[in-house]
């Protein structure tokens, strides 16, 4: 989906046409949970906060246009919305143990469990930027600020911790 036609599934929802909300959800909620549960280890948890991002989206109020780069705001959506969750769990005293712990998940994502658990912190942010996101690893480079080679080694190492889960 490109900015434009991001924008315009906005402008829809602002004029309550839910149109534009379908198209938002068929595109983004999944890559949302992912980038979500990147933060939360927990598929429940990662899915309310994609949910939650949707609200937001249903709920923005200013001038879509004035959003350059949406998968970007999306990304800082999803990761602010994922930190406050789990700052409100952690001072909610009846949170489940399983949650903190990571141990609850679902099948469907065991995959990307096993992948983020390997991963360190740059790399997971490299792994969710390009292979969730979509992100060329050239404007990865650009946004952290690390020369493109430098983002190429965090990849390669990357691949070489998935082959070594998998073989």
């Amino acid at each position: 989906m490109t900015n434009k036609e991001f924008c315009f599934c906005i402008e829809r929802l602002q004029r309550n046409d839910m149109r534009g909300l379908s198209a938002l959800y068929e595109e983004y909620f999944q890559k949302i949970k992912f980038h979500a549960l990147s933060f939360t280890k927990d598929t429940q948890s990662a899915y309310d906060i994609a949910m939650n991002v949707m609200v937001k989206m249903i709920d923005f109020d200013g001038d879509p246009n004035q959003i350059k780069n949406h998968v970007a705001y999306l990304m800082a959506i999803a990761k602010n919305e994922s930190l406050n969750f789990i700052k409100h769990n952690l001072r909610n005293t009846q949170i489940n143990f399983e949650i903190c712990n990571g141990t609850q998940f679902d099948e469907n994502t065991l995959w990307l469990n096993d992948i983020l658990d390997t991963l360190n912190e740059e790399e997971r942010e490299v792994f969710v930027s390009h292979c969730i996101w979509g992100i060329n690893l050239r404007d990865i480079a650009k946004q952290r600020q690390k020369s493109y080679p430098t983002i190429i080694r965090i990849y390669t190492s990357i691949k070489n911790k998935i082959k070594d889960i998998y073989n």
